[in-house]
């Protein structure tokens, strides 16, 4: 069953769109693209029709893929991150440049950090780099996750 199919029966209104948004210019307050843009083909196309229809803003979420290689060297590399669906890779950078090609003020910030206790058995070393994490007395290096904002341009 997709989830276009599971929603709808659920009672969710659902609307399946390959192209053109069923919305006038500028009608909705905040377009959400969660999980969604490294997915489609047409990239261009769905962000030019989330910024026409957006009023204010466009928040999307997506996979950081910023030293993704040296976390494959590592072993450490999360399968959803490798799933055959994904057409588009984007790191913080990579992502702020397109959407500022679409919108007005881009911030972009990761977000679900890996935490090396989580691959330490649960001994001494395990409690010990967890309430160093926990206290701020170490910080993340790796993001799973790029949350964005980016506002609408005012013309």
């Amino acid at each position: 069953m997709t989830y276009l199919t599971s929603a709808s029966a659920s009672g969710l209104p659902v609307v399946a769109v390959d192209s053109v948004l069923p919305f006038a210019d500028h009608s909705l307050d905040t377009v959400m693209l969660l999980e969604v843009v490294e997915h489609v083909p047409q990239l261009e196309a769905i962000l030019k029709e989330a910024f026409r229809v957006a009023r204010r803003n466009v928040l999307l979420t997506v996979p950081n893929s910023e030293d993704l290689d040296r976390l494959q060297q590592n072993d450490v590399t999360y399968s959803h991150m490798l799933s055959s669906d994904h057409v588009h890779f984007f790191d913080p950078a990579s992502l702020k440049d397109l959407l500022g090609r679409f919108g007005g003020e881009v911030e972009v910030r990761r977000g679900d950090p890996i935490y090396p206790f989580w691959f330490v058995s649960r001994s001494l070393a395990y409690y010990l780099l967890r309430v160093l994490y926990r206290t701020g007395l170490l910080k993340p290096n790796y993001f799973t996750r790029l949350y964005a904002v980016a506002s609408v341009r005012k013309n």
